[in-house]
């Protein structure tokens, strides 16, 4: 099915090839005539349209999976520069939630990860992640036994939505106790 699809695709670019081809023909027949015939020009060479010689016997899927994967790997090489997966890298190591959400910081990281195309045992991707998480959250959350990383992203929402909610009453304490130092 999709061989019969690619072989109609190239048929009509082989024909839209051609009326491009002789398009250019006709325009250099024409430049020819405009120029003087003193000064030599120098044609393009014709082309002779292609054949298709495609045989659906000697066709085989793997090799074609192969010179995919081949083909991707080589177009990486040639269009990718060489630093690319390196900044990946180093942006996936130095990655910190900072003043994002939990679900922003893990989705960055997940993000990173799939672009960096990483992939590393459960117990490095928590540390990773436990490292990047701001230091009163991971203080908790380390404290604590995982299995998997979706275990530690929960722990870890429930902790910052608690500091939210602590963190607002504790800030009101600080306030005014801080307003009755100043004023002693």
């Amino acid at each position: 099915m999709t061989l019969r699809a690619m072989q109609q695709q190239f048929e009509r670019m082989n024909m839209v090839f051609g009326e491009f081809r002789e398009r250019l023909d006709r325009q250099d027949e024409r430049l020819e005539r405009l120029q003087p015939a003193s000064v030599p020009r120098i044609r393009r060479p014709h082309r002779q349209p292609s054949v298709d010689t495609f045989d659906e016997e000697a066709y085989d899927e793997e090799e074609e999976v192969a010179s995919d994967a081949t083909w991707g790997r080589v177009m990486r090489r040639r269009f990718v520069p060489a630093y690319y997966y390196r900044d990946l890298h180093l942006k996936l190591q130095s990655l910190k939630q900072g003043s994002k959400s939990m679900e922003d910081y893990y989705k960055e990281m997940e993000i990173a990860m799939i672009r960096a195309n990483v992939e590393e045992d459960r117990e490095a991707t928590m540390v990773q992640f436990i490292c990047g998480l701001n230091r009163e959250i991971a203080n908790v959350v380390e404290l604590q036994h995982y299995v998997e990383i979706d275990d530690v992203v929960h722990m870890a929402m429930k902790v910052e939505r608690q500091l939210k909610r602590g963190g607002r009453t504790s800030s009101k304490v600080e306030a005014s106790g801080s307003a009755s130092w100043r004023s002693k």
